[in-house]
């Protein structure tokens, strides 16, 4: 019975509709004025939808109080519109179109920001701790590879496994 009520369907919704009020009624306010600061980069296609997701919620930011983005808006689906939050990302409007609830889909996409920037899939320009990971290797790494990986004691070849010690 606790796992099912630290687990189950209605745990998860309890947790959805706190999470949307506390974003909603205080941390919307912060975030969104971190948008008009931040610049993020991606250097693979993989983490694109998330950047896009990112742009199409600082571009209706300071839109008044709508619910659902326009219908003729290309609302980009990413790894966080899936899953748990789905049916909370989408809904049916009076017509019964499929719309793209607002503040869910902000939610939604700041959490997949946040995954994306811990393994650093998205980076910030400018930044240090999430910056282009390109720049965390040195310049002359390359040329330096025999050296380089014996001071990390990995091997040069990545089929060979270290010997355990």
């Amino acid at each position: 019975m606790h796992e099912f009520k630290t687990k189950g369907p209605a745990y998860r919704t309890t947790v959805q509709t706190t999470l949307r009020a506390s974003y909603t009624n205080h941390y919307r306010r912060g975030l969104i004025a971190l948008l008009d600061t931040l610049e993020f980069r991606g250097n693979n296609t993989a983490c694109q939808p998330v950047i896009e997701a990112v742009e199409v919620v600082r571009r209706y930011a300071k839109v008044g109080n709508t619910t659902y983005y326009p219908r003729a808006e290309r609302v980009p689906e990413h790894r966080g519109t899936a899953g748990q939050w789905e049916d909370l990302v989408f809904k049916r409007d009076k017509r019964g179109r499929r719309r793209v609830v607002r503040m869910v889909y902000e939610i939604v996409t700041f959490q997949a920001l946040r995954e994306a920037l811990r393994c650093k899939e998205v980076w910030v320009v400018g930044a240090d701790s999430f910056r282009d990971p390109e720049e965390d290797l040195p310049a002359d790494f390359a040329a330096r590879r025999v050296e380089n990986h014996a001071e990390l004691r990995k091997p040069l070849d990545p089929n060979i496994r270290p010997a355990i010690t």
